[in-house]
């Protein structure tokens, strides 16, 4: 096997990451993921500004149908083997979602999908809004306008935060791909009748 720079190895497991939190994502029925970082012509509809002007984007976007009606949401994919320094890079990934909301005044749920879990001491508080709010008050100087966080805002994101754990092996217990398509064929058959 030839010898591949650390950047490239990481890019292709990062590319890796993002189309196996797809497939499972979409076989749940309930995800339509339209839009990924590493197709060049999706990945403008993937980013924000910071208070910088410099841009920050998400891994994958879409459409999640909630019982509520369908809604768009962000996703962030970590593809790792061990907690890999997700314990810090979460706080900021809460300070773009806060930032994403308000550039936007819209409702957007965020997903941090992983393969390894992080932060065991306080995991029960990952999606809170103390938890939002915390890490906005340390991100502010890039991703906050005001000087205080807006507290609102924070309770409305965390209903909207979702921490995904997926596994080599669970990925083994989605429907194969013609069961899917079955499915999904049947489903959309329902839906034109009247």
């Amino acid at each position: 096997m030839p010898d591949v720079p650390a950047g490239e190895s990481l890019q292709e497991i990062g590319r890796d990451g993002v189309q196996r939190a797809k497939v499972w994502l979409e076989k749940t029925g309930r995800v339509d993921v339209r839009f990924n970082r590493y197709d060049s012509c999706e990945a403008a509809f993937l980013g924000f500004k910071k208070l910088s002007g410099q841009e920050f984007s998400f891994d994958m976007s879409g459409v999640l149908r909630l019982d509520t009606g369908n809604v768009q949401f962000f996703g962030e994919v970590k593809k790792v083997s061990g907690e890999a320094g997700q314990g810090v890079m979460y706080p900021e990934y809460l300070a773009k979602c806060y930032r994403a909301t308000v550039c936007h005044q819209t409702p957007y749920h965020f997903m941090w999908i992983t393969w390894h879990p992080f932060s065991l001491n306080s995991w029960t508080q990952l999606c809170t809004a103390a938890q939002v709010k915390a890490a906005v008050a340390v991100h502010r100087t890039n991703y906050c306008e005001t000087e205080e966080v807006d507290e609102q805002i924070c309770s409305d994101l965390a209903e909207r935060l979702w921490l995904i754990v997926l596994s080599d092996r669970q990925e083994t217990l989605s429907m194969s791909d013609d069961m899917f398509r079955l499915l999904s064929g049947n489903i959309a058959l329902r839906a034109l009748q009247p």
